[in-house]
């Protein structure tokens, strides 16, 4: 196999695998917030599908919600749960950017009219600092975007690595095969 990419380690699985959520220790917001704000943005990125990110009520589309890393990351998986049937987001559009000005678009999408996790996923050779997701219609007329729960990936390489044992020689110290 032809390649310049050396990898040591383990990953589970190999191209096409995709680690778990990243938005751990970042920072959420979203364009608006319904007052009180216990629909803020930072519910969507809780892990806790009994919370739920929400937009200010009859607030017209488009609007946004995104994630800003504690450090720039290739994210090429989103998975996003809207809240239910008939209360979910539709038209979106997910962006990536590394000074909260100027985005880079990463997939354009429909979501299903539902409360399922739906996948989505695309080619992002890039590691953005932002990642916006941008909904621009809504099955429910009252909010713009209601999330459940979002989360992002990167990649594992795959066979475009030359992945490269670890060996753990008789004093139990690793060793890094050339």
């Amino acid at each position: 196999m032809a390649t310049n990419k050396k990898l040591y380690g383990l990953f589970p699985g190999g191209q096409g695998e995709y680690s778990n959520d990243k938005c751990i220790g970042g920072t959420a917001t979203q364009s608006s917030t319904l007052t009180p704000p216990t629909r803020s943005a930072n519910y969507a990125f809780d892990d806790d599908s009994a919370t739920f990110a929400q937009t200010a009520y009859q607030v017209a589309c488009p609007s946004w919600i995104k994630y800003e890393f504690t450090t720039a990351l290739a994210i090429t998986k989103v998975t996003i749960q809207n809240y239910g049937v008939g209360q979910a987001s539709n038209a979106f559009s997910i962006a990536g950017s590394n000074d909260d000005i100027e985005y880079t678009t990463l997939y354009t999408g429909n979501m299903a009219n539902n409360g399922d996790v739906q996948t989505f996923t695309f080619t992002n050779p890039t590691a953005y600092k932002y990642i916006k997701i941008t909904i621009t219609s809504s099955y429910w007329a009252d909010y713009c975007h209601t999330f459940r729960e979002i989360e992002m990936m990167i990649s594992f390489p795959g066979e475009e690595a030359e992945w490269l044992p670890i060996k753990v020689d008789s004093e139990g110290k690793v060793v890094l095969s050339p």
